[in-house]
């Protein structure tokens, strides 16, 4: 180091030392260490004090001027917004860029704030304060059948995305109808209303994928109407900016796992022909003006929101009322028998929301990258089974939508079977999602000699039913094997077979509770159709 420089910098740490009321908290700490003997211990509690006090930070202020922070490098001037998608302005699409849909939610997020659930101890703290991150941070989203995900960034409490990405909400239509805000606000397809939004994060070293936060969010609420967003004199039509507030998935935690600042803005691809008369073809030589629709009278959605909310309240009261009914009907046939089965109704997702478990399985064509059925169970198969773990190491019981566990890359066996029998639907098979038990070596593997000591657990696997056949073939979602079991205990060939119970199963349409006297895969029927 230059002598100059020490000398330099050596006088601006005695300017900020000489100021009166740093000198006080300076002394301080020192008695705490001189009282403590001067450890290794003291020496890290008093440097933690003179940072928590501001000290240190007035020094480097004072010293490295020109050295930004790691707040400073994450500001939203640092870099323009990452944007592949479709260009626009004040709500029209590009004419040179035409999109291939009538109207488009481009989603733009700017930066996270608040993020703390990775920082663990204080090490963690001064290390995001040197620059050394130790993961880096992913947003994914969904919007209807569209997916997308940001590029890695490192994770700090203060992230800068600056990312953008632009989901089509409406296609041409045959018919050539017009697409306007109040076919949005009207349409059947309820999943285009809410935009999902996974965050995880994945550690450098070891690659490992944490979920770190998930949320649902129905964007209608913020464009068609700003009560819920923050509106600024400049702001355009149909865009809205709103701070998003992100739920820890932790299910030990009740703590806000960041904030997150979004832009939602509706693009609309539509030609202008709000005053132009009916008799009048426009000019084939002359560009078609694209303008954005007026917006939608306060009244109109506000009616329409009460309505959606009370049909959904209504729903919602009469399949609990339904569900209460057909459990006292089922424990009144078999009395005695329900209660030691496995028939589970309901699951905790990862926001500790109690679902109904037809609701996490639905089907989906991924045809684009899995051919067969066969290659779905094999590409189910790789990702990492793993329970969710609660404080204690116990584990505990929590069922991950879709998206969060193909972003999280690991699950538990029942987020594996969902998949696959979801991935199964949209082969157009007749798949289901069995609960029952399955025998187990003593040692934990699932190789065992079924005719040495086993033990039975709980299990969950996928079936497939063949029309006018008499086997039912299952599907292990973790392992990827294949079992035939006959639909009838009297026809089949009743040799030794992993799986010992069937209590109940279901997929996204129906679900069924085993009331047969046994529920011994070797003398019980799987006949679910009549």
């Amino acid at each position: 180091m230059d002598l100059r420089q020490d000398m330099l910098w050596r006088s601006l740490i005695n300017q900020v030392i000489a100021d009166e009321e740093n000198a006080k908290k300076i002394n301080k700490v020192l008695n705490c260490i001189s009282n403590a003997g001067r450890n290794s211990a003291s020496k890290e509690k008093a440097l933690e004090v003179l940072r928590s006090e501001g000290i240190i930070d007035s020094i480097l202020h004072m010293v490295l001027p020109s050295i930004p922070s790691a707040r400073e490098v994450n500001s939203p001037e640092s870099e323009p917004i990452r944007s592949g998608k479709t260009s626009f302005l004040n709500g029209i699409c590009d004419l040179e860029q035409k999109p291939p849909f009538t109207v488009g939610l481009v989603v733009e997020i700017f930066r996270g704030t608040a993020f703390i659930e990775h920082i663990g101890n204080y090490r963690d703290y001064i290390l995001e304060e040197k620059g050394q991150m130790k993961s880096a941070v992913i947003i994914y989203l969904a919007c209807g059948r569209h997916r997308d995900c940001s590029k890695p960034v490192p994770f700090t409490s203060e992230v800068n995305f600056r990312e953008e990405f632009c989901f089509p909400l409406m296609t041409d239509t045959e018919d050539n109808r017009p697409t306007g805000p109040q076919q949005i606000l009207l349409a059947n397809s309820t999943s285009v209303h809410h935009l999902h939004i996974v965050v995880v994060s994945k550690e450098f070293h070891t690659g490992r994928t944490n979920l770190v936060a998930s949320t649902v969010l129905d964007w209608r609420r913020h464009l068609f109407h700003g009560t819920n967003s923050i509106q600024t004199p400049e702001q355009q039509p149909w865009t809205a900016s709103f701070p998003l507030e992100l739920k820890s998935v932790d299910p030990d935690s009740k703590m806000t796992a960041g904030i997150l600042d979004l832009r939602l803005s509706i693009i609309w691809n539509l030609p202008d022909t709000t005053n132009r008369p009916s008799n009048i073809q426009p000019s084939p030589t002359k560009e078609p003006k694209w303008t954005p629709p007026p917006p939608l009278p306060p009244q109109v959605v506000d009616v329409q929101f009460a309505l959606e909310s009370a049909r959904a309240s209504q729903r919602e009261q009469t399949f609990t009322l339904y569900v209460r009914q057909w459990w006292q009907e089922l424990t009144h046939i078999r009395e005695g028998l329900i209660s030691r089965r496995l028939i589970k109704l309901f699951a905790v997702d990862e926001n500790s929301t109690n679902q109904f478990v037809c609701k996490f399985v639905r089907p989906l064509n991924a045809q684009r990258f899995v051919r067969t059925p066969t290659e779905a169970a094999r590409f189910v198969s790789t990702i990492p089974c793993e329970p969710c773990r609660g404080v204690g190491g116990g584990p505990r019981e929590q069922w991950c939508s879709t998206l969060a566990f193909l972003a999280r890359n690991r699950g538990d066996v029942a987020d594996h079977a969902n998949l696959l029998c979801s991935l199964l639907l949209g082969f157009g098979l007749d798949a289901y999602v069995m609960i029952g038990t399955r025998r187990f070596c003593e040692s934990g593997t699932d190789d065992a000699d079924l005719n040495a000591s086993t033990l039975a657990k709980s299990y969950i696997w996928v079936a497939v039913f063949h029309v006018d056949s008499s086997v039912v073939l299952f599907w292990d979602a973790v392992s990827g094997r294949r079992h035939v079991q006959a639909l009838d205990s009297s026809r089949g060939d009743r040799k030794a077979s992993s799986y010992k119970t069937v209590d109940c199963l279901y997929n996204h349409n129906s679900f069924y509770a085993n009331i047969q006297p046994s529920n011994e895969l070797v003398s019980c029927s799987l006949r679910i159709s009549i």
